[in-house]
C-alpha cells in the first residue's frame, strides 16, 4: 500500500493531482489526495504500469489529506507493453502503405 498515483479527472475540466493508495478491494480503491474531488467525478488513475478508470463515490477530509473512495470500472495492466505493441502495429501498417519503388525504364 501507499503506492503513489496520478489521478486525472475526466471531462471538460480535466485536472491531474497526485496521491497515494491507502486501501484496495476487488472493485475499489481508497486514495489520499491533497485536494477534494467531487463524488460522481469520472477519473483515470495511473498506478505504475497499470491504468485504472473509475468514479469517485466519496470524498472525506482527513487530518493531513482528503480521502477519496473510487469504484473501479476498468483496469489495464502492463500499459507500457500495450503501447509498445500498438507502436509495432502502426509501424507495420505504415510500412505496408509505402508506395512501391517506380519500375526502371529501358
Amino acid at each position: 500500500m501507499h503506492e503513489p498515483v496520478t489521478i486525472t479527472t475526466m471531462g471538460a475540466g480535466r485536472h491531474a493531482i497526485t496521491g497515494r493508495v491507502v486501501n484496495a478491494s476487488g472493485t475499489g480503491l481508497g486514495l489520499a489526495v491533497g485536494e477534494p474531488v467531487e463524488p460522481g467525478t469520472a477519473v483515470r488513475i495511473d498506478l505504475g504500469e497499470a491504468l485504472l478508470l473509475g468514479e469517485v463515490v466519496y470524498c472525506r477530509p482527513g487530518e493531513r489529506a482528503w480521502t477519496i473512495g473510487l469504484e473501479l470500472d476498468q483496469v489495464l495492466n502492463a500499459v507500457g507493453d500495450l503501447a509498445n505493441l500498438a507502436r509495432e502495429i502502426l509501424n507495420q501498417s505504415d510500412a505496408d502503405r509505402q508506395p512501391a519503388a517506380p519500375a526502371e525504364r529501358r
